[in-house]
């Protein structure tokens, strides 16, 4: 079955990390943050976010700062999802028949691995697009570059925080949009 392109999923995740590398554990996604594009009409209909509590990893002080997560916005009480939790979360947005995207392969490995090691089946098809990669090319650069350049290559405003997964999935989005309306035929 072809993936549908009425809407494409555009998805950040940010995850366990610390300094100096490698960490010392098994990185986790802690926070999904999805987007939902209406391609044809050019606009966002709908984000969401969902944070995820790791379970052989922590959030390191690093960590905190990078992403301005805490371990306590990973509690039951603050609505964290297990990983298998946020699998099927997902998966009521129709991941298996709708094309995703993300900024680069990051997002997309992740998911693979975690879902590898913890058992849980990956919640996509697929159709994966790599904005960064997309992006290089139709601007007919020599190589990828970050959300934040491709914001302010195109003179869009920057949305939130970065290295939130809801902020950035919105600031990917809107570069996506940007690249379809600089690039619509005549």
């Amino acid at each position: 079955m072809a993936a549908s392109l009425d809407k494409i999923l555009v998805i950040d995740l940010e995850g366990t990390c610390d300094e100096p590398k490698p960490a010392p554990f098994e990185l986790e996604i802690i926070e999904i943050g999805l987007v939902i594009v209406d391609p044809r009409n050019r606009k966002i209909l709908d984000k969401v976010q969902s944070f995820v509590r790791p379970s052989q990893s922590w959030v390191t002080p690093f960590c905190t700062q990078l992403t301005g997560i805490t371990k306590d916005d990973l509690t039951v009480g603050n609505g964290a999802r297990s990983f298998p939790e946020a699998i099927n979360w997902l998966k009521k947005f129709g991941t298996k028949n709708k094309v995703w995207a993300s900024w680069g392969d990051y997002d997309r490995t992740m998911f693979e691995r975690q879902c590898k090691r913890e058992g849980v089946e990956y919640p996509f098809g697929p159709s994966h697009i790599n904005i960064k990669t997309l992006f290089g090319l139709f601007e007919g650069l020599d190589r990828g570059i970050g959300t934040k350049e491709a914001v302010e290559y195109y003179n869009l405003e920057w949305y939130g925080s970065h290295h939130r997964g809801m902020d950035d999935a919105v600031n990917i989005a809107n570069v996506f949009l940007e690249m379809l309306r600089r690039h619509d035929k005549p």
